[in-house]
């Protein structure tokens, strides 16, 4: 299936930016935490995936109704301030205690606001891919949420 992004809805072509800015972002974790490197380009390469299958998504011709974000356009353009946000910070420097509490976060609110939710007007095909996001995202929330423990713990441990 090929993908055309410059014809998506707005929702989804923001959503699907969005995806990637998060993989960007983890790939500038990567940058500043080489030791940690693998971590974070596995899960930027996962998010490249995410926008690739929802550019795919919104510019098959199949594509139907069912595909349209139940949140605004707003609401993706906020989420997607504050991933620029915490790019120009992890720019700065970063600390793998401190980028996986920040990615926690991140994939903690996509499930909390749903942004990958089924809804019974999709078809199969876009019902299939929308779960194996969702799935993917709360792959995401445990790597992290474990990471977390393992490196917040380090901190406090090596502080006297």
């Amino acid at each position: 299936m090929e993908s055309n992004p410059g014809t998506l809805p707005d929702q989804l072509r923001l959503l699907a930016e969005n995806e990637r800015a998060i993989g960007s972002l983890y790939e500038e974790y990567a940058r500043h935490l080489p030791e940690h490197e693998d971590f974070w380009l596995g899960l930027a390469a996962e998010e490249r995936q995410h926008a690739e299958w929802i550019e795919q998504l919104g510019a098959s011709e199949s594509a139907t109704s069912g595909l349209k974000p139940r949140f605004t356009i707003e609401a993706i353009r906020t989420f997607a301030a504050y991933i620029r946000e915490q790019h120009g910070y992890a720019k700065q420097g970063t600390t793998m205690a401190a980028s996986v509490a920040t990615a926690y976060g991140i994939e903690t609110a996509l499930m909390e606001r749903r942004f990958f939710e089924q809804r019974p007007q999709m078809s199969p095909d876009e019902a299939a891919v929308i779960a194996r996001i969702r799935r993917e995202t709360e792959q995401h929330v445990v790597k992290t949420k474990d990471a977390l423990t393992t490196f917040v713990n380090t901190s406090a441990a090596d502080t006297p």
